[in-house]
């Protein structure tokens, strides 16, 4: 039987590999570069990225510095860098709302100039603002998200979810019921939308279905 024919093998193309070889290289350092960027423009702040805020604030000291509104606050650090928080699971009247000049009146007496222990929620530390999300104590033990909410001073936000949630619903529940702060005579106009709205969905949901 006559052998098979031998094919001819292509020529080594030593500059084409080179060439392939020069992009892959180029390829890869662009991508290096562009993640380095990346994280660098992060770490700055470009993207969103606060640090750390474990390592910075969790279980630390600060001294209330002053107070935006009801719910928001701005706490200082030894060495006079300052941060905007919002509490957790507070929603208190703001601008025109009722009882809005009230709240942020009563927070000041609370909290203005002393100092807090910042804790932080396990999955988020920032709200949708870029501000701190956070529990303040006075003490150990002495909640200040808890406590104006109870005072009748901040309703308890319905809106998201937080480790705190029967802690703070209990403390406005105990402050409806005794017509401290904003209760005494509110009437449900002077809810705020969100409230009002929360409201009509949580009576539609305990209608019966016909």
């Amino acid at each position: 039987m006559p052998l098979a024919a031998i094919q001819p093998v292509a020529p080594f193309d030593v500059q084409r590999a080179l060439c392939r070889r020069r992009w892959m290289r180029a390829i890869a350092f662009t991508s290096l570069a562009l993640l380095a960027a990346g994280s660098l423009l992060d770490h700055l702040g470009c993207f969103g990225w606060h640090g750390d805020d474990w390592a910075a604030y969790d279980r630390k000291s600060f001294t209330v510095s002053s107070v935006i509104d009801g719910q928001t606050l701005v706490l200082r650090d030894a060495r006079g860098r300052t941060t905007v928080v919002q509490l957790i699971g507070v929603a208190a009247p703001v601008a025109n709302e009722h009882w809005a000049a009230e709240s942020a009146t009563h927070l000041v007496a609370r909290a203005a100039g002393k100092s807090v222990i910042v804790r932080l929620e396990p999955t988020q530390t920032r709200d949708a603002m870029g501000n701190l999300w956070a529990y303040l104590y006075l003490t150990d033990s002495d909640n200040l998200n808890a406590d104006i909410v109870h005072d009748g001073d901040a309703y308890a936000d319905r809106r998201v979810r937080h480790s705190l949630i029967p802690v703070l619903t209990n403390a406005e529940s105990d402050a409806r019921k005794h017509a401290r702060g904003l209760w005494d005579g509110l009437k449900e106009d002077q809810m705020p939308a969100w409230r009002r709205q929360w409201l009509t969905d949580l009576r539609q949901h305990k209608q019966p279905q016909g």
